[in-house]
């Protein structure tokens, strides 16, 4: 992992200012990163929670997520997840992938796995701070509209949520 992140051709640790990374190869793969990261003023997020309705990232996953981000505060800050997993804590952030703006009672999906959440019910009812949208603006007629579109409905529900005095997450 930290030949991936500070060596080869990308040299991804000179140039972003944040990445993200599972879990899968334990905290000693957090550290590296962290070691390389740390002093260039890096940060990570840590992947804890998965849009696609079979993922592996469980509770005990999720729960091994919090503990490596407690043991690296300084340079974890934040994850990649479904809901806010700390909400007593408002250091992290919460970035969720998933977004669509076509939900509807009959289809949260798209039929091969992925599940998807308005970015209301992920801002103002799961404390999510960033979302992540792919196929709703790559795939769109006008992309440039449908990113603006996006950015209006999350920028609504994230006034929403501090309209009703939870700027904590959750």
């Amino acid at each position: 992992v930290r030949m991936q992140y500070s060596g080869g051709i990308f040299k991804i640790v000179e140039w972003a200012d944040v990445t993200n990374s599972h879990i899968v190869s334990g905290s000693s793969s957090i550290a590296s990163l962290r070691e390389d990261g740390l002093p260039k003023n890096r940060g990570l997020l840590l992947l804890a929670q998965m849009s696609t309705s079979d993922t592996n990232t469980g509770a005990g996953s999720v729960s091994s997520c919090i503990d490596i981000a407690k043991q690296y505060p300084d340079f974890v800050f934040g994850f990649i997840s479904q809901q806010a997993l700390i909400p007593s804590d408002p250091k992290f952030i919460y970035c969720a992938p998933g977004v669509s703006l076509q939900i509807n009672e009959d289809k949260k999906g798209d039929g091969r796995g992925q599940s998807y959440n308005h970015p209301e019910q992920l801002i103002l009812r799961k404390g999510i701070d960033v979302i992540i949208v792919g196929r709703g603006i790559i795939e769109a007629k006008d992309p440039l509209e449908a990113a603006k579109q996006y950015r209006e409905a999350g920028w609504k529900a994230y006034i929403a949520r501090l309209e009703q005095g939870n700027t904590s997450k959750l």
